[in-house]
């Protein structure tokens, strides 16, 4: 079962092995997703008839379970009776759509810590479903040199995958993020969280609606807590100029998919890998440098009675505002942090020159 312990080969990308892992477990079933994206997007009636879903969705849950239960050869009546089924279509759901462009995007270590103090909980609503601009897909956040995180199992976070799940029996969709971890026992864990990002609910009650099987209070704060930080990293993802370069190339081009002339879709031979944070993290580091002068300064002052106001950095923050025509457009960035010293705010942000 894909979110049984196991032990994953390690001259792979962990996304690659992920995949890998699927296609032993359920040899149909990713296949059979890719066919029905095929489908979708090259017969109409097909898609008006069988599964309609937007852009940003690669497939429908109904879809992904209908692979899943020829990938099984289960009754569709005994869908809904295990838990673990579902786990395993949104598993099988997000894997073939990262298969489908195989892009791998790895924080820079200062912004990950940045992003990670950002003010920012699951039960704030988000608008204009944000977290469906996504740059492709799904995508693999590589969490493995960015921060050394453990989640509430004592888990080893190393990454996630982020993908939008839609259902095509009503207008709500799901963030789902694909926790990829290394147990206590050194073992490796895939294991689902999912967020409702319909905007026209009210998103704390449908969180707290989501996880209200888990009774302790305690637990269910630390899972939103968790939740948080991997949905502070995919809202970043989503925002306007978020600092993904290539190899050191400044110039971002967003990933397309490829197909063939039947409309099939290319699996891509090797991974895309994307860095985050290659100009910004260069420019946090130096802001951090300038706090601790200037806070070393202050603190010689203060001995001699001439200290200010003490330094301080004000933590960066995201921000959204509205353009267009009738204000319907939503511009959302995310602001870094800023050196302030009493009522001035020190301007510390230089252009970071491209390397070779």
């Amino acid at each position: 079962m894909l979110t049984d312990l196991t032990t994953l080969p390690r001259n792979a990308p962990r996304p690659m092995a992920w995949v890998a892992h699927a296609r032993r477990h359920h040899p149909v079933m990713l296949d059979k997703i890719h066919w029905v994206h095929r489908e979708s997007r090259i017969t109409p009636e097909w898609k008006k008839n069988k599964y309609d879903f937007e852009p940003w969705c690669y497939c429908v849950y109904e879809a992904v379970a209908a692979a899943f239960i020829v990938d099984r050869g289960i009754d569709a009546d005994d869908l809904d009776k295990n838990f673990t089924n579902r786990q395993k279509i949104l598993i099988g759901g997000a894997l073939a759509a990262w298969d489908a462009t195989q892009c791998i995007y790895t924080y820079d270590v200062s912004l990950a810590k940045s992003l990670l103090k950002t003010p920012y909980a699951v039960t704030d609503k988000l608008n204009d479903n944000l977290l469906t601009r996504l740059p492709v897909w799904c995508v693999y956040v590589d969490l493995s040199k960015a921060t050394h995180f453990v989640d509430l199992n004592s888990n080893v976070i190393l990454g996630f995958f982020a993908t939008v799940i839609q259902y095509s029996d009503d207008a709500e969709a799901d963030m789902l993020v694909l926790v990829d971890a290394s147990s206590p026992e050194d073992k490796d864990v895939l294991f689902p969280l999912s967020l409702p990002i319909n905007p026209t609910s009210n998103q704390k009650k449908s969180i707290t609606d989501r996880y209200a099987h888990i009774k302790n209070e305690g637990l269910r704060k630390a899972l939103f807590h968790d939740l948080s930080y991997y949905v502070k990293l995919i809202l970043h993802l989503c925002s306007e100029a978020p600092d993904i370069t290539q190899r050191g190339r400044v110039n971002f081009l967003k990933p397309r998919p490829k197909y063939n002339k039947q409309g099939n879709i290319i699996i891509p031979r090797k991974p895309q890998q994307w860095e985050v944070g290659w100009r910004m993290g260069a420019k946090l580091r130096h802001l951090q440098r300038k706090f601790e002068e200037m806070d070393k300064e202050w603190k010689q002052n203060t001995k001699t009675g001439r200290a200010g106001p003490r330094p301080h950095i004000r933590q960066g923050h995201f921000h959204g505002r509205r353009v267009g025509k009738g204000r319907k457009d939503l511009i959302f960035k995310w602001q870094p942090p800023t050196l302030v010293c009493g009522d001035q705010i020190v301007t510390t942000i230089h252009p970071v020159e491209e390397e070779d």
